[in-house]
């Protein structure tokens, strides 16, 4: 993996541990059918708004948890927020759940967006 100008990695971190993850990650985006994450040297890059509600819908366990924990980074990043409530986000990924089970086909992101400013 190239050099992207990181001093150092965070403790207990290696290149051969982000190398695994992401070979990782590229595996269980392909075996979803998702697109893949773009190699640092790539010129096409993914957005937060490509994935369809489906698509999210279909992550289980840690794959499941980053796309959540992704989607409220966003949006508490957007909003210029770094203090939050675990109970009110507990409640956004509800609504987005359901929301998302009834609108498979909207885009996961704007599902989100609006779930978490209902709250």
């Amino acid at each position: 993996m190239p050099d992207i100008g990181r001093r150092s990695l965070p403790h207990g971190c290696s290149k051969p541990f982000e190398r695994s993850l992401n070979s990782q990650l590229r595996q269980s985006l392909k075996e979803r059918g998702l697109p893949s994450i773009p190699t640092l040297s790539a010129t096409a890059l993914l957005t937060v708004d490509s994935y369809l509600c489906k698509d999210v819908m279909l992550y289980s366990g840690e794959d499941w948890e980053v796309a959540l924990g992704l989607l409220h980074g966003y949006v508490l990043g957007k909003d210029n927020k770094t203090v939050f409530n675990p109970d009110d986000l507990a409640k956004i990924t509800d609504n987005f759940m359901d929301c998302c089970l009834n609108h498979p086909d909207e885009k996961a992101l704007a599902v989100f967006e609006r779930t978490a400013k209902s709250e």
